[in-house]
């Protein structure tokens, strides 16, 4: 029997306990609201389905070891589940659901349980902290927590750094065996048609014209010396780069829904999928298949019942802006994309 680690590495991970998310400071309503919304099915679907596509690609393998780090809500776990009562082919699988909140730690025990020998489930309560960084494994998926790495830091390291994520990724590198796989999804900066085009947005909900004078003035000074926001303020609009704009955005999404005081404390746009690759490519990882970019449609619909936004086209200097009012008309804002470990044979044979 083949053994195989599969680290998933999800959301809320590396945040200090003074600093990170803390969901054990909801009251019980909206601690029961929270869990709810991360589990409805379609965003259970949304976060896991690469993740099943990738132990499915192992081909030959009937035993996996998956450590899902900051298991949260238990979407890993609901995936998988899904997949060993749907096909009896599935490999095995021993989770290892890893999490710093006592409360999510309580709900995964009880709501998670062994499936028939074929799911063997463990409930790890860690502060954040991978409890087997000794062990090599094949894959290495980083789901939706580049964005947290960055912007919580480590030990000695600042917040809001990106070059936190190549920290990481060095630390990283020579856990992951020769021709294995590293997987990321996340936020990604708008690609080369969009990056320099010049946004508008101002506020018509009322939770927007309220909350956005806010958010912008705790942003700016959040930021201002890693990496400053290029806006300036034209009455109760905000106009800037897309990208900065799409800053803002994203974490009026979260503020604004109740998690304002701890969730935006995260920055969410870093990386471009160029960027990406080529950050991969520094830590001795190919690009193995296309990248795929999604418009995640409840973020972008909420943008536009919120505000009137308005984008002027990359390098259109006078033109006039567009301006949108359908999420098809929105760029991409997420990316997935699986990288493949260069073996030393691979690197010895292209000298």
């Amino acid at each position: 029997m083949l053994y195989l680690p599969l680290i998933v590495l999800s959301t809320q991970l590396y945040a200090t306990s003074d600093t990170r998310f803390n969901i054990d400071s909801l009251n019980p309503t909206l601690h029961h609201l929270y869990m709810s919304n991360m589990l409805q099915p379609s965003r259970v679907k949304e976060k896991s389905n690469e993740i099943v596509s990738a132990i499915r690609s192992l081909e030959g393998l009937d035993y996996i070891r998956v450590a899902d780090i900051g298991a949260g809500s238990g979407a890993v776990y609901s995936a998988l589940k899904e997949e060993i009562e749907r096909d009896d082919t599935f490999p095995l699988i021993h989770l290892i659901s890893v999490e710093a909140a006592d409360k999510e730690a309580t709900y995964l025990r009880e709501n998670c349980p062994n499936i028939d020998g074929r799911l063997t489930h463990e409930v790890v309560l860690e502060n954040g902290i991978f409890p087997h960084p000794e062990r090599a494994c094949d894959i290495l998926i980083l789901n939706s927590v580049v964005h947290e790495i960055i912007s919580y830091g480590a030990p000695q390291r600042e917040r809001y750094d990106r070059q936190n994520f190549r920290a990481f990724m060095q630390a990283w590198e020579n856990k992951v065996s020769e021709n294995g796989f590293l997987f990321f999804r996340d936020f990604v900066k708008p690609d080369d048609s969009w990056m320099n085009s010049q946004a508008t947005i101002c506020p018509k909900s009322s939770v927007a014209q309220d909350y956005l004078p806010e958010l912008v003035s705790d942003l700016m000074n959040r930021y201002k010396e890693m990496n400053p926001l290029r806006i300036v303020e034209k009455g109760s609009c905000i106009q800037g780069p897309w990208e900065s704009i799409m800053e803002i955005l994203a974490s009026f999404q979260w503020g604004s829904e109740g998690f304002r005081q701890s969730v935006i404390d995260e920055q969410f746009i870093h990386f471009s999928v160029k960027e990406m690759t080529e950050i991969a490519s520094e830590h001795g990882f190919d690009l193995a298949a296309k990248p795929s970019s999604y418009t995640s449609t409840p973020y972008f619909q909420k943008w536009i019942d919120s505000f009137d936004i308005a984008v002027a086209p990359n390098g259109a200097n006078g033109m006039e802006a567009q301006k949108i009012t359908s999420v098809k008309q929105m760029p991409s804002l997420k990316a997935s994309m699986l990288f493949r470990k260069i073996s030393k044979n691979s690197e010895a044979d292209n000298r």
